[in-house]
């Protein structure tokens, strides 16, 4: 599965290399927010927390990129997965209370 989650990550990426149209470019953007997560979980889950934390940190910035509010707020409680598993657990309250903060006064 993550030989999969390269693979499209790679056609994103060449994809966002060329000059494209707004709403495309938020599109891949949400592309690889969601796909740089799982592939962040798939580390996790391997044991490769320092591969996991970068990829959570092309996460968190792609789907800053995208401006979407719901997709920001998951992928920052997704992301609070690795401390809170491994810690340092201030970094998950942090990440929580960021998660926490995006989804203000929108649905739970």
């Amino acid at each position: 599965m993550l030989a999969r989650l390269l693979t499209t990550l790679e056609e994103v990426r060449q994809y966002s290399e060329e000059r494209q149209p707004a709403l495309v470019q938020v599109r891949l953007s949400e592309m690889l927010a969601v796909l740089s997560t799982l592939t962040a979980d798939a580390m996790m889950k391997l044991g490769r927390k320092e591969q996991a934390r970068d990829w959570y940190g092309t996460a968190r910035s792609a789907a800053d990129d995208s401006g979407n509010r719901e997709l920001r707020t998951r992928v920052r409680v997704q992301a609070a997965m690795l401390p809170f598993y491994y810690g340092p657990l201030e970094e998950a309250a942090a990440l929580t209370h960021e998660a926490i903060l995006l989804n203000a006064g929108a649905r739970p």
